[in-house]
């Protein structure tokens, strides 16, 4: 599916319950799939679970698949993916 979505400031610092060691596994563990590629520029370099929320009609937050250089943007863009809500930020 496509989200329009946006990067979630200051959230370096934040880490996942146990047994997760990064927010990338937290993301494999709950889709069941491999972030294998960024869910915006689909490159497969530098791979993290990323916090972000909905653009539009929704508070809460979600950690998905992007980049390094994707997870720096400012701003609205879209993704394709699936999202996994979280309650850390």
């Amino acid at each position: 599916m496509h989200y329009l979505v946006r990067n979630l400031e200051d959230t370096s610092d934040l880490k996942p319950d146990p047994p997760y060691e990064s927010w990338k596994e937290f993301w494999e563990d709950k889709t069941q799939m491999k972030a294998d590629k960024c869910s915006h520029c689909k490159c497969k370099e530098n791979i993290v679970g990323a916090h972000v929320e909905m653009a539009f009609g929704d508070n809460n937050y979600y950690i998905i698949p992007l980049c390094k250089k994707c997870n720096k943007f400012t701003g609205d863009f879209f993704v394709e993916t699936k999202l996994v809500r979280t309650n850390k930020k």
